[in-house]
């Protein structure tokens, strides 16, 4: 419960808009020993359940030996969070009777302690003996129960490893060698792409804007007709499956305006500070748009995007790390289970996460996504990263995400300085059906020496340096 944080840090999710569960019931089976720490090395307060204090949780402790108090205080904790909506924590007091991994000699470190829990009769010993003395069964069912117990996890076991004996059907490749994914469709009728433009730069009557946030809508919408820049983009993608019956998720710190004050997915009345979410009201949003701000949490949070992609498979789930190298503090998130969770467990991910990622003078901080440390974690598939140099790839990426058959997680990096840059913009012919995401794009045509493979701004510095030196160059 001490461990890396992470309890903490998800406890604050508790009350929060798209994070509560409406009260949820924890257990901790608390044997005394961390490893071979005693809890005073292990934590400053007097008990490991302090953490639900701060969200006015209930905590209850009870003794493992007794099962009958156990029973009692799982009914209890029920209902405190059926009546109260809030989390409720049962602190399970034991021991255990061997090292931390059945095999330690704990004798070694805790000599007193394991001395009183040798001298202690087994809770299922006491218990049977006590059941049997009251005549509630009969004395032959210990046995008989625990070999049906023992049976059954054997069974679960076997069919386990069964099931992970069978890897997951291999990517089908093109004759180019990438995943035929890659070329699904992605694009939308015109119609469609501008009834979304329409949609995000007509707010409903009686709300007041910001005026230079009504002038950057109406821009947005003008751009349709013009070259298309990537927060526009972005909407497009979004909004384009929303009006598809596609749940569209996004969360992360400062995601709902944008780290860089370019998306502006939820629109502020000046008069009353009531919010207004221009993709929930396109038509057949059924199933609807949701941007959280979230919690400047990222190992938690990142923690819980993942869950929420594995037990909603039909939406498109989306984290976005405030700049990229945030996500240094979910890196145990990212090798523990998004990149290994299908090896390790057969459950697969189709989470998206986009890192912003380009030296743009902000510090040593806010500079690199660390694709470097991406890259080795793609092998046999388990995960794609993209980096698209363009809007309209960048629109085509999520959708091809949530289009595609076989569930992989995304990693993208996104820009910054290219958001607003006037090169970096895509003309609505790219966004269009027949459209797809290209996993190569071609700068210039004609007689070539060189082939250089870039991504992101350097392909726009190495275009720039490509026009201002070519009549040297001839």
């Amino acid at each position: 419960m001490i461990g890396q944080g992470v309890v903490a840090e998800t406890t604050q999710l508790a009350g929060l808009a798209g994070y509560a569960t409406a009260g949820t019931i924890h257990l901790i089976v608390n044997n005394q020993i961390g490893f071979t720490t005693e809890p005073h090395e292990a934590r400053s307060s007097r008990y490991c359940t302090e953490t639900w204090k701060a969200v006015d949780g209930a905590i209850l402790r009870v003794n493992a030996a007794d099962p009958d108090a156990c029973l009692v205080a799982a009914d209890e904790a029920v209902a405190f969070r059926q009546t109260f909506q809030r989390d409720a924590v049962i602190d399970i007091v034991c021991t255990r009777r061997n090292g931390h991994n059945e095999l330690d000699e704990p004798r070694f470190t805790q000599p007193l302690q394991y001395a009183a829990i040798d001298a202690t009769e087994t809770v299922r010993a006491r218990y049977s003996r006590q059941l049997v003395a009251e005549e509630l069964i009969h004395e032959s069912w210990p046995e008989e129960i625990a070999r049906n117990a023992r049976a059954g996890l054997d069974r679960a076991y076997r069919e386990a490893n069964e099931k992970m004996s069978g890897r997951s059907t291999p990517v089908v490749t093109a004759p180019g060698g990438y995943d035929t994914a890659t070329y699904s469709e992605t694009g939308v009728p015109i119609d469609r792409l501008i009834a979304v433009a329409d949609g995000i730069a007509a707010p409903p009557a009686g709300i007041s804007l910001d005026a230079k946030m009504f002038r950057l809508l109406r821009q947005r919408r003008d751009a349709l007709e013009g070259g298309i820049f990537w927060a526009l983009a972005e909407t497009l993608a979004f909004g384009s499956l929303v009006q598809e019956g596609m749940a569209v998720r996004l969360s992360g710190q400062d995601a709902v305006r944008g780290t860089f004050s370019h998306r502006h997915f939820s629109l502020t009345d000046t008069a009353t500070g009531a919010r207004h979410v221009p993709l929930n009201h396109l038509g057949n949003a059924s199933n609807g748009f949701t941007a959280l701000n979230s919690p400047l949490s990222e190992y938690a949070v990142l923690g819980f995007e993942y869950g929420y992609s594995l037990t909603r498979p039909a939406c498109l789930t989306i984290w976005e790390a405030r700049f990229g190298d945030f996500a240094n503090g979910a890196q145990i998130v990212i090798d523990q289970f998004i990149t290994s969770g299908e090896e390790k467990w057969q459950q697969k991910s189709d989470l998206v996460v986009l890192l912003p990622h380009g030296l743009e003078g902000q510090g040593p901080e806010h500079s690199s996504a660390r694709i470097e440390r991406l890259l080795p974690l793609c092998a046999d598939g388990n995960i794609e990263i993209a980096q698209p140099s363009t809007p309209a790839n960048y629109f085509h990426l999520p959708r091809r995400q949530a289009l595609r058959p076989d569930r992989k997680s995304l990693f993208a990096l996104t820009p910054k300085s290219l958001l607003r840059l006037p090169a970096s913009q895509s003309p609505l012919a790219d966004f269009m059906p027949a459209r797809s995401f290209q996993p190569v794009l071609q700068s210039a045509a004609g007689a070539v020496r060189r082939i250089l493979l870039c991504s992101g701004k350097i392909a726009y510095e190495l275009v720039t340096m490509q026009a201002a030196t070519l009549p040297m160059i001839r």
